[in-house]
């Protein structure tokens, strides 16, 4: 019989969001605006404008900017502890990432988590 390896919950999430997740892991994507001299800290805004501090387990191999993914343990409502940061390339082509519709899908994902959670047969 294979054995199968349990997947750790990951919530998506906003930087307003974070204090109800502090200690469970989570995805936010921030808009970087600080690299720390060391590159073991960043700061960004999430998609709803908030202030977000990034503690990093290990330090950066080069300064960080734009638009990334951060995946980590929230210790309170403004800091995380990072695990994982998914960077997107810069492409002066593409359209520009969409904050605001990111954020009311956080929103929407969040405030319906039932939904999800059930499946969309138990909703009816």
């Amino acid at each position: 019989m294979m054995e199968v390896d349990s997947v750790e919950e990951q919530h998506i999430v906003n930087g307003s969001m974070m204090k109800n997740f502090v200690g469970k892991t989570v995805r936010v994507f921030l808009n970087v605006e600080f690299t720390s001299t060391g590159g073991r800290k960043i700061s960004g805004k999430s998609t709803d404008k908030t202030v977000v501090n990034v503690a990093l387990e290990s330090p950066l191999n080069q300064p960080l900017s734009g638009w990334i993914e951060v995946i980590g343990k929230p210790v309170s409502a403004s800091t995380l502890n990072c695990s994982e940061i998914i960077v997107f390339p810069h492409d002066e082509n593409a359209e520009p990432f969409d904050e605001e519709s990111h954020n009311a899908l956080v929103m929407l994902m969040n405030n319906m988590r039932d939904f999800y959670d059930n499946g969309a047969d138990s909703a009816f």
